[in-house]
């Protein structure tokens, strides 16, 4: 298997970013609907994979 091209790199950080970017506005509707969203996103944001 080849390496990655520059063009590859820069394409999955770019969709991994704005992956990154629906779920966070996701939480954050779940959060104000009190679905939980906001501890899961402060979760998210603290770095912390357990309740």
């Amino acid at each position: 298997m080849s390496e990655p091209t520059p063009e590859m790199v820069t394409f999955y950080e770019h969709r991994t970013q704005a992956h990154i970017e629906r779920v966070r506005r996701n939480l954050s509707l779940l959060g104000k609907s009190g679905g939980g969203g906001a501890e899961l996103l402060a979760r998210a944001e603290n770095g912390s994979s357990t309740s």
